[in-house]
């Protein structure tokens, strides 16, 4: 009935740009309060690449052509060129482009990015010129190689690792497909302007009885209840009709204060290629070393243990 199907975002206000740190770069923060259940944006791909999950597979030379193609198309269709150099300098540095200076990249952070939103706006930057210069300032451009086709090679490879970590792939369309447990299947990945921007947390652990009564298992602050705080949809899903294909709506799973940074889960961060610095990964990492060093002692206790006495002395 359509009376349940669900009503896309709003066009107020969505979302604005901030950086988090000089290590993770941008990410998106609410511009208004958020309630669960809420869709926040809609948003239109900017590049469509095919995309194997499998490392070993990954490296054949449809998929990096193709990816490289994208890009240079994209780069010269959408203004893509200066948005990339602004929302991922890394990116750009190995791609042997410069980054930009603050009077192109202001206006970029403020309202640019959004302009693929379907629903949905960019609210106003919360990134001021001095914490940007100084983020940039880590990054200088490669010098190009003298070799044409290593310079392509070293360009393949640095699309192929940023799709990698910032592509979206349809996981209803593989399915339909009937490569979703094939490694090897040629897949779509989709990248956005905005929200591939959204950063990664885990999804929380399952809280024992105390936690649960006495509240526990929030951020450091007290206000942010673990886990991540949004989902993310990719073509028509259930009631929600207003997805256009390949198009991407994020959604609120819990309320959200404005101003709180979005946060999806990525899946297994070890396997895009990135280091996890949340709270429940971290809480995993201590106890993972204070049992490996433990396990190093009771080693080194037993070995000592068994080994013959020394000599007495002559």
């Amino acid at each position: 009935p359509k009376n349940l199907l669900h009503r896309g975002p709003n066009n107020g206000p969505a979302v604005c740009v901030r950086l988090i740190d000089e290590e993770i770069g941008l990410g998106l923060v609410a511009a208004r309060p958020l309630h669960r259940g809420d869709w926040i944006f809609h948003e239109a791909p900017a590049m469509d690449v095919p995309y194997v999950p499998n490392r070993a597979y990954i490296g054949t030379d449809f998929i990096t052509n193709g990816q490289l193609a994208e890009y240079e198309n994209a780069t010269q269709s959408w203004h893509g060129m200066e948005l990339l150099r602004i929302a991922y300098p890394w990116f750009a540095s190995e791609m042997g482009l410069p980054t930009h200076i603050w009077h192109r990249a202001g206006p970029a952070l403020n309202h640019g990015l959004g302009h693929r939103l379907v629903q949905g706006k960019q609210g106003p930057r919360e990134v001021d010129r001095e914490e940007y210069e100084q983020w940039i300032s880590r990054f200088t451009p490669k010098a190009p190689m003298a070799d044409a086709d290593a310079q392509r090679a070293a360009h393949q490879q640095i699309c192929r690792q940023f799709f990698h970590s910032y592509a979206f792939t349809d996981v209803k369309e593989t399915a339909k497909q009937g490569n979703s447990k094939n490694p090897n299947a040629i897949r779509r990945a989709y990248f956005y302007l905005l929200a591939s921007l959204i950063n990664h947390r885990c999804t929380p652990f399952k809280k024992t009885v105390h936690e649960r009564i006495h509240n526990i298992g929030r951020d450091a602050t007290g206000a942010v209840p673990r886990g991540p705080n949004c989902e993310f949809r990719i073509g028509k899903e259930g009631l929600a009709h207003f997805i256009q294909p390949s198009h991407i709506a994020v959604r609120a799973l819990r309320d959200i204060l404005k101003g709180e940074e979005l946060t999806i889960n990525y899946g297994k961060a070890i396997d895009l290629g990135f280091k996890c610095r949340c709270i429940e990964c971290q809480a995993s990492w201590r106890r993972r070393t204070k049992e490996r060093v433990r396990t190093k002692l009771e080693e080194t206790f037993t070995k000592n243990k068994n080994a013959d006495p020394p000599p007495p002395p002559a």
